[in-house]
């Protein structure tokens, strides 16, 4: 995390030769939180205040947005909270990768590699990546396990971070029934709790 913080402090530090693409919904009076809250963050930001109220925020999943909106309930600032929930999750992923290599030889270059990958930049900022990521080495980390039900469920909530998690959720599915070389109740187990949250999105 100590690597993060001085890489992060290097990205930013080469934002300010770039154009700002902030707007009346991540525009700030601090020039340090604009670098924070530019592009994706925005619509991410949009519909946390007023929900999918133009066309182009469809493709904008909606678990960030809702938990923006919790932390706005409780009264956290979207801007601030958003940025402090990518950083919640990077500390939390950072964890639970951790815990998953915990016997692995390459432990701390995994770690470290990690802590300087090219998204990093994005985890001060108001994007999915974290959140994904985490929900990503959870279902990994649970199926490994053999916690079936449990990785069901974190499935749907991983459909509704990003389309990428249907696929993810495809994947393991195949594993599984490779696995067991028939449809069981394992299989039912996986699929419907992903299928009945993951499809919500979709759906609305």
């Amino acid at each position: 995390p100590i690597i993060t913080v001085i890489f992060l402090i290097f990205c930013l530090s080469l934002s300010f030769f770039l154009e700002n693409s902030v707007d009346t919904y991540s525009e700030t009076t601090n020039i340090i939180l604009d670098k924070l809250l530019n592009y994706d963050s925005q619509h991410y930001l949009r519909i946390a205040d007023r929900g999918y109220f133009q066309d182009n925020l469809y493709a904008f999943f909606p678990l960030f947005p809702m938990l923006i909106k919790v932390l706005a309930f409780i009264g956290i600032s979207p801007k601030i909270g958003g940025i402090v929930l990518s950083v919640i999750f990077f500390l939390l992923s950072y964890i639970l990768l951790g815990k998953i290599v915990e016997n692995n030889p390459n432990k701390n270059k995994i770690l470290k590699y990690f802590c300087i990958s090219p998204i990093v930049c994005l985890a001060f900022s108001i994007y999915t990546e974290y959140l994904f990521i985490f929900f990503t080495l959870s279902v990994y980390y649970l199926y490994k396990k053999e916690k079936i039900l449990l990785t069901g469920f974190l499935f749907g909530l991983t459909c509704l971070c990003r389309n990428f998690g249907f696929i993810l959720y495809i994947i393991f599915a195949i594993n599984l029934l490779l696995k067991e070389k028939k449809i069981n109740k394992k299989i039912f187990l996986l699929s419907i709790p992903a299928i009945l949250i993951g499809s919500v999105y979709p759906f609305y």
